[in-house]
């Protein structure tokens, strides 16, 4: 007598170890891809830090050398080598300040002039706010910018530094203490979107998130965006309430500057 043989089919899928491991390998993607993230925006934030030293030492080299302020600097064609017309190169007023000198205004970004100063213009001395920049490129005490730039077009990366964080360095001088925005009487370099100050602050998005400006301020300074050589201005986007940078935010709503004189 003959049997039939019955054949049963096998079926296949993942048991419970297969699962977790497969489980455990995303996770280990994912925790990479997160931590290569942090480590990428650290990098960037210790590049910003070393070019703001990088700004602060060089500002004091020149001065030691020429005995007057990068941009505001009333003999630079005669002094700098290759300051001259083909470069875009031309001299500050001397009277020992950086772009327009402001006494008094409401407390809106334009309070202490950046936003003047940054703006596409050659004519003094609005224009020394891009020499700043420019008399340190051509002296060799700074890189990032093109040293033969017009200033009457104000491009990050070229008439102004990019930061590696993210946004631009402009620089300007504030006249009196606008406690509004955070701001004393003194130079500044600010780092902010772009060249534009009052579409830095009314467009919208900023170039830091309060952790990643926190981040720069406990580094350099205080940690404090109200006190310090380290500000942070405009309390109305949420970067600094209270006196507190706000490092649960995750959105970009910070500028930041640095008291240099």
């Amino acid at each position: 007598m003959k049997c039939d043989t019955v054949t049963k089919t096998k079926q296949s899928g993942f048991t419970l170890v297969e699962l977790a491991i497969v489980l455990m390998i995303i996770g280990l993607l994912i925790g990479g891809i997160l931590r290569g993230q942090e480590m990428l925006k650290n990098a960037q934030i210790a590049a910003t830090i070393k070019d703001v030293n990088g700004y602060f030492a060089a500002t004091a080299s020149f001065q030691d050398a020429y005995g007057q302020l990068p941009g505001d600097m009333s003999n630079a064609t005669v002094r700098i080598p290759n300051c001259n017309a083909a470069s875009f190169c031309g001299n500050g007023n001397g009277n020992n300040r950086i772009g327009r000198n402001v006494t008094a205004g409401p407390a809106t970004p334009a309070a202490f002039d950046a936003a003047v100063n940054q703006a596409s213009t050659i004519a003094a001395p609005e224009v020394e706010t891009s020499y700043y920049w420019k008399h340190l490129a051509i002296g060799g005490y700074i890189s990032g910018i093109d040293p033969g730039s017009d200033p009457s077009v104000a491009v990050s990366g070229a008439t102004h530094p990019n930061a590696r964080a993210s946004g631009v360095f402009v620089v300007f001088y504030s006249a009196y203490t606008n406690p509004a925005l955070d701001v004393g009487v003194g130079h500044n370099i600010r780092l902010q979107r772009d060249t534009n100050a009052t579409a830095s602050v009314a467009g919208g998005s900023m170039p830091l998130t309060p952790q990643q400006a926190y981040s720069i301020d406990i580094k350099l300074d205080d940690g404090f965006p109200d006190q310090g050589f380290i500000t942070a201005d405009y309390e109305g986007t949420g970067c600094d309430p209270a006196g507190r940078y706000s490092t649960t935010t995750t959105s970009n709503v910070c500028n930041i500057q640095f008291y240099i004189k």
